[in-house]
């Protein structure tokens, strides 16, 4: 007889459902194929998460909480954090399409996200005393900042009929990368520079 795990079992459910989400969005996954893909069944499922739109909350949290951490923030160079951002979200493409399916559902601002909610609070911070250093444009909001940045960074990702990787070149990625760091620059210059 097999010794259950249920603390293997939620992760197997969590790690599908990411999988599944992904592919569907939260409107159109299906618990039995969730259940299918963690090879378990839906009463298992269901004894780990009351709804469906809770294992998307937090599968959704945790994906944020994982790119935000993924990529190492460095306020000095906005430019280059927004290059390495786009390149992992180019290559976790997982990660950039739960994003969007978060936007798309008015979800992207889970309460379960603690983790980034609480990194982007500090770099808000670090934001503010860089613009106060004269290093970055004084006149955006942090919060503004970040939303045009990560707008930026997910451009080709968002693109309708716009190959994504893998299916571009290495030196078209490198293209694009480098568009997406000049344009942050250009958003974080400083003013009479």
């Amino acid at each position: 007889m097999a010794i259950r795990d249920p603390a293997a079992t939620r992760r197997r459910v969590v790690d599908a459902a990411r999988v599944v989400f992904a592919e569907s969005g939260p409107a159109g996954a299906r618990v039995d194929a969730i259940a299918a893909a963690a090879q378990t069944s839906k009463e298992r499922l269901y004894a780990n998460f009351r709804t469906k739109d809770e294992l998307f909350e937090l599968v959704l949290g945790e994906s944020v909480d994982e790119w935000l951490t993924a990529v190492p923030f460095t306020v000095d160079d906005l430019p280059g954090y927004a290059g390495a951002l786009f390149d992992h979200l180019c290559t976790h493409d997982v990660d950039a399409r739960l994003i969007l399916w978060g936007q798309l559902s008015s979800r992207s601002t889970s309460a379960l996200m603690q983790t980034g909610e609480e990194l982007l609070e500090r770099r808000g911070v670090e934001v503010a005393d860089a613009q106060s250093r004269g290093a970055i444009n004084p006149d955006w909001d942090p919060a503004d900042l970040f939303v045009m940045i990560y707008g930026v960074v997910m451009s080709w990702i968002i693109n309708p009929g716009t190959p994504t990787m893998p299916h571009v070149a290495d030196v078209e990625q490198q293209r694009r990368r480098s568009i997406v760091a000049s344009t942050v620059s250009l958003l974080v210059q400083p003013r009479g520079r």
